[in-house]
Formats: structure tokens, sequence, C-alpha cells
């Protein structure tokens, strides 16, 4: 079949067995499946020729965005192609006259309102709208939080493009404000999750953002008491455009995240106006008040909007975030998302609780109270089978209390797996309808099998749970290397937040590329279900280890850790990627990791002797230019030290500099790096200095972090290039004699930056250069985007590594920025790169460390 879909589409689009099918094989449920081939589709025309080949060789497909689903709605039960839409993330129109855009499935959701921004937006808002794609969440009928006021995302659906399973294209729906010819044939494939066709573009209505939006919170003495106000206020009249509820439990990370103060609440209201400025400043006022009345202890109005934007953020990372609330624990979602009429909420509340409570299980219990949305979250252990069993049965007994009330299984989420075995009870006959469609649009049945209900017996094995090993054998699991990479395996929710993140994901769209495919490939080498290989080894390499996925995920995963323990094991499998062993050798024998003889490095005697003291006890600083910097970038060791001189600071350099061993411990090699560490380690401690700074932040992490844990006694202390020379500034050592009349764009090195915090200090020092206009990119500090030279990417794969460089280094270009500053020398030359793979006529930015801009300022 690969070599088929190879000539079909090209080989780039198509994805094999292995690895890269296997990190496929998760969404955010307790279900798995491995698809025999991965399809990357990039148009209509992709999706058309896969369909007509799967059709004729009956071969099952489904339909994937970002893998977001709760439910298992993306999980090939039964093999066959998965077919990856969220390359297809075109927005081909933005018309704000008729109020309406056109894009392809794959667009993301949050990205979709940046481009509407600042005047216009697309209302459903559900959690994982930084991720979630257009497709995904007309699939599901997503919604979130403002879906009391603006609806579900069915509401903003006018036309769509859809490929039937025979490839025949269709296109139901209107783009004009009405029409009246006969069935809405939109609707069809509304929360269809891919049974009846696939979706390739989508034309959707948008409204003007309000004027004014307002945040009202409300604490109350129990959860049922907190239900009871959400319902006393919305039959108030009271026009609220979120009402969402909270339990205890849900609270726990509600103080220290918004620095807001609720002492003795167990239940809590977020409720939300939104409107012209003039209504919402008199409703708040209103809804204060209300709150009081009926029985609020503690009430506060959020009148500014970055706190109010802290609070939501808060919000929408709750439900991930609970995967580590408790030690040992994780969120299992299973009967997330029930639905009941407004007014039985409390009712439904109580219930909920009294059902959990005999059970035994944890439940989490939050929601979307104004439109009757319950999310009932389960905290388990996931190696203890018998809170599996627990789980089950309470998970039937919710979805049978959501009936019993008159409501629904699935109130935004969808079916998938998880609920298929209740759907034909809450809709009878209505759902033999529906299969009867299914059956004329899908007789094969290879558009998303097994899914909806659309079966006669119940298709999840054994094998599709996600947990079988660890919940029935949690003794046969191996270790990864350390307790830390296990638990983090294990507690992974598979939300896919990262793929918002991680840059190499952001140049490939591939899944194994991203977080999630690696912590999936992490747990099957612990479960026996993957042996590490050469192939799954490398998955691992190919990642700088830059730290933006940990800052976006909410369980706080040590990625990195955990991708580092991989690369140990890896390591000592013999499975180092061939590059890399490479420069290992040269290391080893050069002492670099680029074997350039030592003749070609920077040496201080090639200009004046300057303050550098050869009498090692008189100088307290030493510097530790690092390789980058001594062999490839020696025009920034000498304005470093070019600085030093016209301060007069007395500093020393190592004649014999080497290695420090840095790329060995990034690689796994721990003998390796012990050895390299105590031979530079050696070298310095004869000059007994007080002080080592460097330009390399790679070989601050090691020289400050590192070497203390391996080099017996080592406790120098270790400073950045920007601490120190704005501690020089600050003491007056540097004067400055020339205006450089320069805007300058800060680049944040990943390393200096989400790794040690070090954000403040370089831009100072650049704000302390007469002449420098200081600029930001728009994502910085701890959002700042990867330029791809971390872990030695460029060495295994040097074209991605340039892709990602001019990604970073094209965002300069809006700026109007002429230089863009950075404090790491593969930084520099990273983006110094980028630059060039993305020169535009006219061009005239250039990139320079924040030592050559110092110095060019001072002399």
């Amino acid at each position: 079949m690969i070599h088929e879909l190879t000539n079909l589409l090209g080989s780039k689009k198509i994805l094999g067995k292995g690895p890269e099918c296997v990190a496929y094989s998760r969404d955010m449920s307790i279900y798995t499946a491995v698809p025999d081939a991965v399809v990357m589709a990039e148009g209509a025309s992709d999706v058309q020729k896969i369909l007509k080949f799967a059709l004729q060789n009956k071969i099952p497909i489904t339909p994937r965005g970002a893998g977001t689903s709760v439910t298992g709605a993306v999980i090939p039960i039964k093999g066959g192609i998965v077919l990856d839409l969220s390359g297809m993330n075109r927005i081909k129109e933005i018309n704000l006259v008729d109020q309406y855009v056109v894009v392809e499935p794959g667009v993301v959701c949050g990205r979709l309102n940046a481009a509407l921004a600042p005047t216009y937006y697309f209302p459903p808002d559900p959690g994982s709208l930084e991720v979630a794609t257009i497709g995904g969440m007309i699939s599901t009928n997503a919604s979130g939080r403002s879906a009391l006021k603006y609806g579900t995302t069915a509401d903003y659906v006018l036309a769509l493009e859809v490929v039937l399973a025979t490839g025949e294209i269709i296109h139901p729906g209107h783009r004009t404000p009405k029409a009246s010819t006969g069935f809405d044939l939109t609707r069809l494939f509304v929360s269809a999750e891919g049974t009846m066709g696939v979706i390739t573009e989508a034309t959707l209505r948008i409204l003007p953002r309000p004027e004014a939006i307002r945040t009202c919170i409300a604490g109350f003495p129990s959860l049922e008491a907190a239900a009871q106000a959400a319902v006393q206020i919305l039959a108030s009249g009271m026009p609220l455009s979120a009402c969402e509820l909270m339990d205890w439990y849900s609270l726990q990370g509600f103080t220290p995240d918004t620095g807001l103060d609720f002492p003795d609440t167990r239940g809590m209201l977020l409720l939300e106006i939104d409107g012209p400025n003039s209504m919402v400043t008199g409703k708040i006022e209103e809804l204060h008040a209300l709150c009081t009345q009926v029985g609020a202890t503690r009430v506060y109005v959020i009148e500014k909007s970055s706190e109010r934007e802290k609070i939501w953020r808060w919000r929408q990372h709750l439900v991930t975030a609970l995967s580590s609330c408790r030690n040992g624990t994780r969120l299992v979602p299973m009967a997330e998302d029930i639905g009941v009429p407004v007014s039985r909420v409390p009712e439904a509340v109580r219930r909920s609780q009294e059902l959990a409570a005999a059970s035994g299980v944890r439940v989490v219990l939050f929601g979307h109270a104004g439109d009757g949305n319950i999310h009932t979250t389960f905290i388990i252990n996931p190696l203890d089978r018998e809170e599996w069993e627990k789980a089950k049965q309470l998970a039937d007994d919710l979805h049978r209390l959501a009936l019993e009330l008159g409501g629904t299984i699935s109130a935004e989420h969808g079916i998938g797996l998880a609920k298929a075995s209740f759907i034909k009870q809450e809709l009878g006959t209505s759902h033999a309808l529906m299969h009867q469609v299914k059956n004329f649009l899908d007789p094969q049945d290879i558009m998303n099998p097994g899914k909806l209900g659309f079966f006669a017996d119940f298709p999840v094995k054994p094998s599709h749970f996600a947990f079988a090993v660890p919940s029935t054998r949690p003794g046969s699991l191996a270790s990864l290397g350390s307790k830390r990479a296990d638990r983090d395996a294990l507690l992974c929710m598979m939300c896919g937040f990262c793929r918002a993140a991680c840059p190499i994901f952001a140049v490939t769209g591939r899944e194994g590329d991203n977080v999630r495919g690696k912590m999936q490939l992490a747990n099957l080498v612990r479960t026996g279900g993957l042996a590490l290989s050469e192939e799954v080894a490398r998955k691992f390499y190919l990642c700088t280890t830059c730290g933006a996925c940990q800052s976006h995920c909410p369980a706080e995963i040590d990625v990195a850790g955990l991708v580092t323990t991989m690369r140990r094991q890896s390591f000592k499998s013999g499975y180092l990627p061939k590059e890399y062993q490479a420069m290992v050798a040269k290391l080893q024998r050069t002492g670099n990791p680029y074997g350039l003889s030592r003749e070609k490095r920077f040496r201080r005697g090639q200009f004046p002797q300057g303050q550098c003291i050869s009498n090692s006890k008189q100088a307290k600083v030493l510097v530790y230019l690092g390789c980058d910097a001594s062999y490839l970038d020696r025009r920034l060791s000498f304005s470093l030290l070019r600085i030093l001189d016209l301060a007069r600071v007395p500093y020393a350099v190592l004649d014999d500099e080497i290695c420090c061993g840095q790329p060995l411990a990034q690689w796994g090699g721990e003998e390796a790096f012990r050895q390299a560490a105590r031979a530079l380690a050696a070298r310095i401690i004869t000059h007994s200095p007080e002080l080592v700074i460097t330009p390399c932040p790679s070989c601050l992490i090691a020289l400050g972090q590192l070497y203390p844990q391996v080099v017996d006694g080592w406790r120098l202390k270790v400073q950045s290039i920007p601490e120190y020379l704005y501690q020089m500034f600050a003491n007056g050592k540097l004067e400055f004699k020339r205006s450089l009349g320069q805007q300058v764009i800060y680049h944040d090195p990943c390393l200096l930056g989400r790794h040690l915090g070090i954000y403040t200090e370089p831009r100072r020092l650049l704000e302390s250069i007469p002449g420098v206009t200081l600029m930001e990119f728009p994502q910085q500090r701890e959002e700042s985007v990867c330029c791809g030279g971390g872990s030695g990417v460029p060495a295994l794969s040097g074209e991605l590594a340039v892709h990602m460089a001019a990604r970073r280094a094209g965002q300069s270009r809006e700026s109007g920025a002429q230089i863009i500053g950075t404090a790491c020398p593969m930084c520099k030359r990273q983006l110094t790169r980028g630059i060039s793979k993305s020169r535009e006529p006219g061009d005239v930015v250039k990139v320079m460390d924040i030592a050559e801009l110092i110095l060019m300022a001072l002399e």
C-alpha cells in the first residue's frame, strides 16, 4: 500500500509504518491504535485521490486535525490510513463586509482569531483553541465558555466543501445571509466526526468583537449553592456571555495562578458580560449585587483586561493541568461532557457528587453551567486496575444520569469511541436513520469506522485500551532511566498543546516530530510495545530541547529531561546518529566537535595584550570562550575581550581551552561528558579564578549546572556575558563614545531565556547603548521561537534547521529592525543563515551579538 500511495501523491506526503505511524496512534482519550499509513494532505485534490484509492481497495480512512479529541474520535481502530489535514491550513478569504471567512480544515482556531483581530472574531472558543483545527471543531460541533450567548460551531457554518467516500466533491451551503433552498446539508457533516466525508473547506460566519468585556468571580459555600445561584442569575435575565462553574478541587491552582484569594470557597462561578461599554458598565454593577443576593460569600469584578486574560487562561488550561494535581494520578476522560437542561444543573451536580462518592473515584466537577454542560473529570491511578473498573462503572452511571435528566451524553466533545455504546439509548430510532444516511454515503464503511455507534458489535478490543499494560501488569513496565521520565511519560495527557510551541513541528507538521508523538514512543518503549531502535532514537535526537513545549504544557512535564533520558538509553544502546558519532570522535580527537585544528582557534595574542594577565593568580575573572566563539565566530571573541580591555578589567583566558563537553551531555553520553568535564575543569582550576564568564549559554549550563554534579569540588561561580556586562555598566565601567542610531530587535536564546531565566539583563544592556532603539519580536521571552540551533540539530538535519531559522528571522522583517541582537553564538549563526534563506529584495537586516554592539559604541 505504501508503494501505491507514494506513486499517487509522492513520498513527502506519505508516512509508512514505524515510529511515524505510532505517533498518530493517540489522541487525548484512553484509546490507541496504529494506522498502516499516514497521508499528509495538502489540498482537496489529495483528499479526492486518497478516497478513491481507499474505496477501490476497501481501506479505512480516519480524518485527523490536531488530534485533541477526548473521545477517541481520531483513533484508527481498524487500521488503514490516517488522513492528516493539519497541513491544509490556508485562510483563503476574509470578507468583513459580508462577515465571513473561507478556510481550510487545518486552520487553527486561535490563529484564525489572530488574523481577524482586532475588529472581528470567530466566537466558538474550546479550551484547546490554540491548537484545535476548524475541521475538527466542525466535526464535533465544538464550543466553549461563550456558547451561552454565542452558540456552537454549527451556528457559524455557512457553507462547506466536502469530499465524499466516492471521491465526489460537493459544496453544500451558501455565503448569503439566508437561503431557503431545501435541506441544509451542511448540518449533515457537523458533528459527523468524519464518518460521512472529509471537509476540505469551510465558509464561516464571523462577528465584530464586543466593545467591552467584564468578568465577575463569585465564591459560594458549596458547589450545589453555586449551581443554584447560576440558575437564579440566568433566570433574572442578566445578559451573561459566560457562566462557568467550578468545584473546590478545580480551584486548588486558582489563587496561586491568579493572585485572587477565596478562603472557605467550595464552589465558584466565573461570570462574564460583553457588549457596548455603557451597557456592560451598568450590568456588571448589577451582577455584583445579584451575586451577593443569591448567596455569594465573596465577589470580585475584574476590570483590567490583563487580569481577565490571566483568569481565563487558567480556566482554559484547567483540564490538562488536572493531570498533575495529585502525585501518582492523572486525568482520565471517560464521561467528561454530559449536558442537561439548565434548570437541572443543581440536581445534576448533586447527584454526580453522590455517584462519585459512592464509587470511590476522585471526580473534579466544573463546566459551562450557563448552557447545562457539566464536565465530570476522573482523577485515578493509571496503574491500578481496580480504579479503572470503578471509573468505567461510574462513567456508565453518569451517562445514564444525563439521559434520566433529559440531557445528552455529549454536549460539545462528540461521541468517538468513549460514548459510542450509549448513543443509541439517547437517539433511539433517530440513530437508525443516521445509520441509513451513513450507509448511503459510505456503503463500504471506509469513513472513520467504529465511531458514532455505527456498528453491530462494539469494535473496541482490549488492545485498543492505551493503559492495558500499565493497569494489568504495572510491574512489567521498563524504566526509561529516571523516575521523573517514567512519571512524565505516563502523565502526559496527549492534549497536543505542544503543537503550538514545537519549532520542529512548525516546519514539518509531523506528529512524530512533536512532543506528543515522542511521548507515545516513550510509553511504548516502557510497555514493550516498541523496541528502541535507530529509527526510534532519531526521533528523540530531532529535538532542540528549546523548552517551548514545556512552557505551553499545562501538566508541567519536563520534556527536555525526558528527551535527554531517552537519549542516554539510545547512546548506551549504540543508537547515536552517525552525524553525532562523527562529532563525538572529532571532539575527543581535537578538543572541539567541529574537528578544526587548534591553529584555527581564536588566540589572545592576535591583538594587543591589553589587560589579559598571564599570571593566573592576579586575574579574578576567567573568560571561557567556548567552541563556537573560538572557532566559528572569532569576531565575537575579539569583541568580548576588547570590551574587557577598554574597561581595564583583569582577566585570563585558557591557551589550552577545550570543549566543555556539553554536546556529549545533550546527546546522552554520560561517561564521555564526565571525562570531558573533568579535563576542562582541571585546566580552569589551575588559574584559581573567582568567576568564569562565557558568551555561550550551552557552556554556561554545563559549567554552572552540570559540572557540580560530575566534578568533585567544583564551586566556581559562572556568569553569562549579558549579566556580567550589565554589572559593568551599572558600575560605570562602560564609557560609550558614540551613538549607533540603530533599531535592534532582541532574540531570546532558548537556553539563556527559558532554561536559565535570563531575560532582563540583555534588554537593559541594549537600552543602555546610545542611539539603540530596542524592539521586540511578537513572540518573546518565554514565548520566544527557537532558531533551530539547539542540541546539534543543524548537524542532524541542516535543511530543517535553516527552515526553522528562516521562520524566526522572517519575523523581524515586519518590525523594520535593522539588526537582530542576541546573546548566543549559535543563535547568531543560525539567524544569519535564516536571513539568507528568507531574504527579500531590499533587506538590510543583519545579526549581531550584544557584545559586538557594545564594542561599536565604546570605540
